[in-house]
């Protein structure tokens, strides 16, 4: 198996017309660059996915990887890839239920292939120009303002972009690194997989990898969101019954949830974490704490 990398970027881009700073148009995203190679490491397609959620866009990358590798390159298929199914799957059911505005689309060759909810159509045009710049992302934008500027809106692109998931896998061992930002801070951390010593014990799959890294980015985002419920039930603000008690039980169910699959996940391989493991009870503590002060 030939090693393996998969990143995600944390995308805001500002459109602004040159003439008038006060109809700015904010445009957020999160990116994947998803190659996906055959056994013998040759590129056989990529694919671009972006959503509004990392965690969203982490895990159908995952599925992907799977399904490429079972059935072979998505574009030359006579049973097509049942993407509404896999996206049902794969999409929480808090988002489901709490956020409507939820959207994901996948890019081959700057064409959108399957979409799920509405993305912004400015993303559509920056798809293009990266591939019109041999995937050259850089320069993307620059040539997508020249792409407005023919069609007569003189507009400049300010880009901001961070990487905010790095996934690599070699022979033996997968290691997946996560800078999570919320309102209050950014967390750091990383952890590395190995094959168990346990009898029968297999390699780690870059797929096992960013399924957890998906699982501690879910939870990571509820842990916030119970945290502020709490201490908001805590003031007598939110009453039980309410909606956002009711929010708070479902978010607690996906949280509980994704830390059964980090468990299995710890107990399948033998996994090293630096500096620590994020503890989801210990966050909602940490989040309920500094509520408390507001």
């Amino acid at each position: 198996m030939s090693d393996t990398n998969i990143s995600i970027l944390r995308e805001k881009f500002t459109v602004r017309e040159t003439q008038n700073d006060r109809d700015n148009i904010i445009v957020g995203s999160n990116r994947m660059t998803l190659p996906l190679r055959d056994e013998s490491g040759l590129l056989q397609e990529t694919f671009i996915i972006r959503g509004k959620f990392m965690h969203e866009v982490a895990r159908l990358g995952a599925v992907m990887i799977t399904n490429f590798n079972k059935l072979g390159p998505f574009m030359n298929r006579g049973d097509k890839f049942n993407f509404e199914e896999t996206y049902a799957d794969l999409q929480s059911s808090f988002t489901r239920k709490y956020i409507p505005e939820d959207w994901i689309a996948v890019y081959f060759n700057g064409k959108k292939i399957y979409s799920w909810g509405n993305s912004h159509p400015f993303l559509d045009v920056i798809e293009q120009c990266d591939v019109k710049n041999e995937d050259e992302y850089d320069f993307a934008v620059a040539m997508a303002e020249q792409v407005f500027h023919k069609a007569g809106k003189d507009i400049a692109i300010d880009h901001l972009s961070t990487i905010a998931l790095v996934a690599h896998s070699a022979e033996d061992r997968v290691r997946c690194g996560i800078i999570e930002r919320n309102m209050r801070q950014t967390r750091t951390f990383n952890f590395t997989a190995v094959k168990s010593k346990k009898p029968n014990s297999q390699n780690p799959k870059i797929t096992d990898g960013i399924h957890t890294a998906a699982a501690f980015l879910e939870g990571l985002n509820l842990c916030f969101k119970v945290g502020f419920i709490n201490s908001r039930i805590t003031k007598g603000i939110v009453k039980t019954g309410d909606a956002e008690h009711k929010q708070q039980q479902d978010a607690l169910k996906i949280i509980r949830n994704h830390s059964l699959e980090i468990d299995m996940f710890n107990k399948t391989y033998d996994v090293r974490y630096r500096p620590d493991m994020p503890e989801f009870d210990l966050i909602i503590k940490e989040v309920e704490r500094a509520q408390a002060k507001a």
